[in-house]
Formats: C-alpha cells, structure tokens, sequence
C-alpha cells in the first residue's frame, strides 16, 4: 500500500536515518561462550563490564565484540 523508502514531490529518494540505539553482545572473557546482550545509544563507547557467568560461576570481563554486517 505504502513504499517503505519516502519519496519527496519530485521523486528523488529521501534515505531513512539510523537508529538511534544498536544491539550490542557482551562475551565472557572466560571463553565459555556465554555472552548478555543490551541496547546502547550509538555514539556511545563499546560496553565492558563485570557480569556473572553461569558456566564458570564467576564474576567474570564481558567485552562487546565487533559488530557483523
């Protein structure tokens, strides 16, 4: 019914912006696998923190790994 992409009067195309949060996976440190993921704001520094690892049950460094296209 609707185009998803808007279209201005004289048919050029007007790009969608970017989200403003992005889908970030922490993975444990301890190479276990296990991995927690939240939301972040985009221009915000990749997350680390300390968080639990069932597998290993310890506090253990979660760092977030790089993004996939």
């Amino acid at each position: 019914m609707f185009s998803r992409v808007p279209t201005n009067v004289v048919g050029s195309v007007n790009f969608l912006s970017k989200a403003r949060l992005v889908h970030a996976r922490l993975v444990s440190m301890a190479m276990t696998g296990f991995f927690y993921t939240f939301k972040r704001p985009r221009t915000a520094p990749m997350m680390s923190m300390l968080k639990y690892d069932p597998i290993v049950r310890k506090k253990v460094l979660f760092l977030e790994t790089k993004k996939r296209k």
